[in-house]
Parts: structure tokens; C-alpha cells; sequence
């Protein structure tokens, strides 16, 4: 909580990747953990928890790699709109 009584300011959009040496979806389960652990760990520092993502709508982007694919996930906290 801020001194005024309200929510600690957050970040308005959290994003974070990670790499699969694979372009299978059947092997993009590591990346995709990693990725997810990052993106808690990232709103977590500014005041969230990782129960704030329950229910919450992520954008997905898997983008093409020289040996796999890069797995990238995007969150918007509630009551922001998606950039």
C-alpha cells in the first residue's frame, strides 16, 4: 500500500521469454515454466503476487529461432488495458 492508502503503483504490462531448442510444441514445456516463473518473479518485486495471474488473460507469442523457438509471455494487471 502507498501512503495514501491505495495499491502500490504497478507496472502497466509484465513480459518474459524463454528459449526451446526444439520446434515441437511437445518440447516448449521447460520454456514455457521458465517463462511463466520469470513473469511471477517480475510482478512480484513490484508489490503482486503470482495469485494475481489466476484467472487472467496472457498473450502468447512464439517466435521462430535459428535452433528452436523463443516462447514469450505478456500479462496486463487488472484494470489496465493491454498495450
Amino acid at each position: 500500500m502507498n501512503g495514501a492508502g491505495g495499491a502500490a503503483a504497478m507496472q502497466d504490462d509484465y513480459t518474459a521469454s524463454a528459449e526451446s531448442n526444439s520446434k515441437d510444441p511437445h518440447d516448449w514445456g521447460r520454456a514455457m515454466a521458465a517463462a511463466m516463473s520469470a513473469l511471477a518473479a517480475q510482478s512480484s518485486t513490484e508489490g503482486s503476487s503470482h495469485t494475481d495471474l489466476f484467472g487472467r488473460d496472457m498473450r502468447l507469442m512464439v517466435t521462430e529461432t535459428a535452433e528452436g523457438v523463443r516462447i514469450t509471455l505478456s500479462w496486463t494487471p487488472a484494470g489496465l488495458s493491454p498495450a
